[in-house]
């Protein structure tokens, strides 16, 4: 059945209508297709590994905190969600939004462009809420907040 895949739909009909009967597939096929199409299956099922696990992260409620400023472009933040990934600490770099989106952390409307902090990579590895993004305004906000309740506190 796995060399089914790779050849032309009328073919491929035609050869499950004629399974019980002389002919071959291996004439209908070229031994480079079926040897680029093992290939090709392993990089989809990686993609489609991401894809669910990016629309996983979308669906689920994270609990967010921003630890530190870590230099002007950079943060660091506790991610934990109970059903996909936790984070104790993770890494985020500023950016500018390639999609539109929402903010992670306050939901709020990113558009195409926009100035965001997307989570860095591992090596070669994407964290599991490597599509996430956090508005760069919400991050001001929150480091603003954090450091009035420090000051509060100390007073």
């Amino acid at each position: 059945m796995e060399l089914l895949l790779g050849i032309d739909p009328w073919v491929r009909s035609l050869a499950l209508l004629q399974s019980d009967s002389s002919y071959s597939l291996q004439h209908a096929v070229d031994p480079a297709l079926i040897k680029s199409l093992s290939g090709v299956k392993k990089r989809r099922k990686r993609k489609l590994k991401f894809e669910q696990d990016a629309e996983h992260a979308r669906q689920t409620n994270a609990t967010i905190q921003i630890l530190e400023r870590l230099t002007p472009l950079t943060i660091s933040l506790s991610w934990r969600d109970s059903t996909c990934s936790n984070y104790a600490e993770q890494t985020w770099r500023l950016g500018v939004a390639r999609w539109s989106g929402r903010c992670a952390l306050t939901g709020e409307h990113i558009v195409l462009g926009q100035p965001v902090y997307k989570p860095t990579r591992l090596g070669r590895l994407r964290p599991a809420n490597y599509d996430e993004m956090i508005a760069e305004s919400a991050v001001i906000k929150a480091t603003a907040e954090n450091l009035n309740s420090k000051n509060e506190i100390r007073t």
